[in-house]
């Protein structure tokens, strides 16, 4: 299976596109790893470059010994409160770091005990939201349809109106990474945490996704089981 050379997705043998961005598909792409019987050895190919999104990365993560990062992901971002989410997979551990200004939150699980994944992408309507903003928007303009004195009150509620439909979309993740060695998920990012004074570091667990958090859905299972069953292999793979 070859790899985009635009955004790096994952491309069936014999497609003309990527299914993922549509970028045409190069003659001359990478192939998979093919496992020599003779020589009990892998073919050796260099995944998708990456690019981390701007400040996607943990500097200050302590490694174990003979520890390595493979990729990280800032895969949360909230502007108000400021806090960024970052998921790092290294050659031993899954983990998931949340930092904000005066809190921080850290999940992590061994990487030979990850059993399973659980993602989502999509939207969430805030369907109370939806409402109100429906029912501001046309009673204001009711309002200035039966007199036109009230015009800028019904300018100004149909402006809120508008801001609270499109408030009530917003985009949405979720990804829980199981264990065989813990009960539940270790790791789950996207639902679960609201708001709690003084903690804007929770607010990374249930943030709106990045850019980096549609590539991370896209590979995240591709690369653990690859670190799972080719050992140093896939990390030269994997940290290009």
């Amino acid at each position: 299976m070859a790899f985009c050379e635009e955004c790096g997705s994952r491309i069936p043998d014999g497609a003309a596109k990527c299914p993922a961005c549509g970028a045409s598909v190069s003659a001359a792409q990478p192939q998979a790893p093919v496992h020599d019987q003779q020589s009990n050895s892998y073919a050796r190919q260099s995944a998708p470059s990456y690019r981390p999104a701007p400040g996607g990365r943990v500097d200050n993560l302590v490694l174990a010994e003979n520890e390595k990062i493979v990729r990280q992901y800032q895969c949360s971002n909230v502007k108000q409160p400021r806090c960024v989410g970052y998921l790092t997979v290294t050659n031993k551990r899954v983990l998931f770091q949340g930092k904000a200004a005066t809190s921080r939150i850290a999940k992590e699980v061994v990487l030979d005990s990850v059993s399973g994944l659980d993602c989502y992408y999509g939207l969430n309507v805030n369907s109370l939201t939806l409402l109100l903003g429906i029912i501001l928007f046309l009673g204001s303009l009711f309002m200035i349809a039966g007199d036109g004195d009230m015009m800028p009150v019904g300018l100004l509620g149909i402006l809120l109106g508008v801001v609270l439909i499109a408030l009530s979309f917003q985009k949405s993740f979720f990804l829980s990474i199981f264990s065989s060695k813990a009960n539940g998920s270790p790791i789950s990012i996207g639902a679960g945490a609201r708001s709690l004074a003084g903690n804007g570091a929770l607010y990374s667990l249930v943030s709106a996704p990045t850019a980096d958090t549609d590539r991370m859905l896209n590979e995240l299972g591709a690369l653990v089981q690859d670190l799972q069953t080719l050992g140093d292999h896939a990390i030269e793979k994997w940290s290009k």
